[in-house]
């Protein structure tokens, strides 16, 4: 019986080799949610949360949304780096300048986003 979930791929935009790879891939029917990092946090954003030892929780693009309760492996090849919008630092440390709180209110859920 084949393996159920997805497989998270992050690379960077321009791969041939991962292109060759999710292909393959596809052509065998394994779901595939290919992201690369730098285009987060402007335009892929992660809302989650640690349940004991299972992530829930969602990667979301312009054009997906996956579920990190569905990841059943990730591939891991030479995603672009990050590039923080102006006002957040590489650290995380975020605040008013930049327009966003620095601790979520209990009526908004975590997430990291900028828009």
């Amino acid at each position: 019986m084949p393996e159920t979930g997805q497989i998270l791929v992050l690379a960077g935009r321009f791969d041939p080799t991962c292109d060759l790879v999710t292909s393959e891939l596809n052509r065998r029917g394994v779901p595939v949610f290919r992201a690369d990092m730098a285009d987060f946090p402007l335009r892929l954003t992660l809302a989650a949360s640690l349940d004991g030892d299972r992530w829930n929780g969602t990667l979301a693009s312009d054009r997906r949304t996956l579920d990190l309760a569905s990841v059943r492996s990730v591939y891991y090849r030479r995603p672009t780096r990050t590039r923080l919008p102006d006002g957040m630092s590489a650290d995380g440390a975020i605040g008013p300048s930049a327009g966003i709180p620095s601790s979520p209110t209990p009526s908004s859920p975590s997430r990291c986003s900028t828009g």
